[in-house]
């Protein structure tokens, strides 16, 4: 009987630490850049100038590390007034293909998505050693991707967790 008592502990105090780890992400709200997003732990921000077709523009990332085997990154750029013009579908594939450029990857699968009204993009590509779950929206004249990164075969349980947690600000 005592030993059932303790199994049972055990199995109490197991499932609220895996309830508690789940439970610990919080929602960081970026209101300059308009989104806001969940993660288990505060993303590390930088900012990068990018080359594209549009011209050069700042884009602006947010960095999260999980160890060796994975890492989430939420992203937006600016394209200014020129980016109101362009047919959406062009955009959001212009953010597929520099993807895959910038990480030698191959497409593994894509579909449509919207998020609160706006059009998006899901992709899933890798490359030799790398798993890139990615999802782009464009809202107005900005760019947002939320992207996974993984070793290929070493899947992130809370990748949909992730790219769900994204929500626009409306201003």
């Amino acid at each position: 009987m005592k030993n059932s008592k303790l199994m049972l502990l055990a199995v109490v105090v197991a499932l609220v630490s895996v309830a508690a780890a789940q439970g610990a992400w919080k929602q960081y709200v970026y209101d300059d850049d308009g989104f806001a997003i969940s993660a288990p732990q505060a993303p590390t921000m930088s900012k990068a100038n990018v080359d594209t077709a549009a011209g050069p523009i700042e884009m602006h990332n947010y960095m999260v590390e999980l160890g060796d085997d994975a890492a989430m990154l939420a992203s937006v750029a600016d394209y200014g007034a020129n980016l109101l013009k362009a047919d959406p579908k062009a955009v959001l594939q212009g953010g597929k293909e520099g993807a895959m450029k910038n990480t030698n990857s191959h497409l593994v699968s894509e579909r449509d998505i919207t998020l609160q009204g706006y059009p998006g993009l899901a992709i899933e590509t890798e490359n030799d050693t790398m798993h890139f779950s990615a999802h782009f929206y464009l809202v107005k004249s900005r760019l947002y991707q939320t992207v996974v990164v993984t070793s290929v075969g070493k899947p992130f349980a809370d990748t949909e967790r992730f790219h769900d947690s994204l929500h626009f600000l409306e201003k």
